[in-house]
């Protein structure tokens, strides 16, 4: 059966149990007002009954996606839980009836499959008085509204969600100006929807992270979900990911537009059969590309990826890369974890001897100094720092191969001038 055919079989079936001659009108919703509404309903009916604005009794009917059929008859029977299936998840597909100022509302949504193993999402309200339905309304909208300013959460791929971290950009510590570069271009973007759309520009944006591990590519995505007001979607790239996925991952961003969508580790889709490069390079700048959704993606091994990706503005318009830090950045990692335990000289002695740690190798230095003193039950001393620095390096030699060397990668696209990289090394 053809989608149109089945969405008109959904819609006739609804109009034919509310029919005209009981009072009941019929309403099908247009999709922008569903994305802001639909998915908040059962949150919103949680929070009124928890208010006693709502005592009538709320029946419903759920299908989910992951499972065969689950039912809620009310909102406080079990098995409701707040973080799991039940009334909060925003994925929810099936009917509610309730009561609102004590007239009927009848609210369906269902989901559609769409082209290219997307979806599309159906809304559906009946009720006697519009008035009510009216009042209802402005209540969502004002609740969509407080929602978005309490949103602390990042979305994994739609089938779960974590806090957001709580990282100042003052701790991304990166050479000559590259933080405050990749801060300017992710603000920029989503402040500047109109300004895309009076230069005739297509409103999406893509960023690049390169650079081996440890360097401060994950810590700058954690700056960045902390710092910014709209939706962060994350798509953990694995080995088993597919196409299907990944498109999954891309409606749901369009979807909650403006919003990141993150894509870390963007090299191991070399790894995966199951998934098309044909595929990822549509979802970035292909027909079915969606407006207000920024991608920001990482890698550790840029020369795994096609040239199709680095080498194309639209895919990813600005390519970062992050680099063995030089003495400055780590003299300041080091001055940042010890807060003034330890002396001077001491962190300007361990930021020399450095040359070749990682970003993360030089933080665990200062922890590992300081849990010292801790298991020692005693202040931290500048010898802690001496004892945790010749641990790591041991540590990274016995763990090194020999072709595991890291080397400054050459520039793709956007990248900082590494010439003062190596200021004040040592051996």
């Amino acid at each position: 059966m053809s989608n149109a055919k089945y969405m008109n079989e959904l819609i006739s079936g609804f109009e034919s149990q509310h029919s005209a001659s009981e009072g009941w009108i019929t309403q099908r919703f247009t999709m922008g007002l569903n994305r802001v509404i639909g998915p908040l309903l059962p949150a919103f009916l949680q929070e009124q009954r928890a208010m006693n604005r709502s005592e009538q009794q709320i029946t419903a009917e759920f299908h989910y996606y992951d499972n065969a059929k689950a039912r809620r008859r009310s909102l406080t029977n079990a098995p409701f839980v707040r973080r799991g299936k039940g009334f909060n998840d925003c994925d929810w597909t099936g009917r509610i009836e309730f009561e609102w100022e004590g007239s009927p509302i009848h609210w369906e949504q269902r989901i559609l499959p769409g082209a290219m193993g997307g979806f599309s999402v159906l809304s559906l309200v009946a009720y006697k008085n519009e008035g009510v339905l009216e009042r209802l309304w402005c209540e969502l909208k004002a609740y969509s509204r407080r929602s978005s300013k309490r949103q602390k959460r990042i979305f994994i791929n739609g089938e779960g969600s974590i806090d957001r971290p709580k990282v100042p950009w003052d701790h991304v510590i990166l050479p000559n100006g590259m933080r405050n570069d990749i801060r300017e271009t992710v603000e920029t973007f989503l402040r500047s929807k109109r300004h895309y759309k009076s230069l005739d520009l297509p409103y999406r944006r893509g960023i690049l992270l390169s650079g081996p591990p440890g360097c401060g590519k994950t810590l700058t995505i954690k700056a960045i979900a902390a710092n910014t007001k709209v939706s962060v979607h994350s798509l953990p790239i694995t080995t088993d990911l597919d196409d299907k996925a990944i498109r999954r991952a891309f409606n749901y961003a369009a979807g909650d537009a403006p919003c990141i969508l993150l894509l870390e580790d963007l090299d191991k889709l070399a790894e995966s059969s199951r998934v098309s490069l044909s595929n990822l390079l549509n979802q970035l700048d292909g027909l079915e590309t969606a407006e207000g959704v920024l991608v920001i993606a990482t890698t550790n091994h840029p020369e795994r990826l096609d040239d199709a990706l680095l080498q194309r503005p639209s895919r990813f318009d600005r390519v970062f890369h992050y680099t063995l830090p030089g003495f400055d950045e780590r003299l300041k990692l080091l001055e940042l974890r010890a807060k003034d335990r330890y002396s001077k000289a001491a962190l300007e002695k361990i930021a020399r001897s450095s040359g070749g740690f990682t970003m993360a190798y030089i933080q665990e230095t200062a922890v590992s100094a300081l849990m010292l003193s801790v298991h020692e039950n005693r202040k931290p001393c500048d010898e802690d720092l001496d004892k945790s620095f010749e641990k790591l390096k041991k540590q990274q030699k016995k763990s090194s191969k020999p072709d595991a060397s890291i080397k400054p990668a050459s520039s793709v696209g956007f990248a900082p001038n590494g010439a003062a990289m190596n200021k004040g090394e040592g051996n």
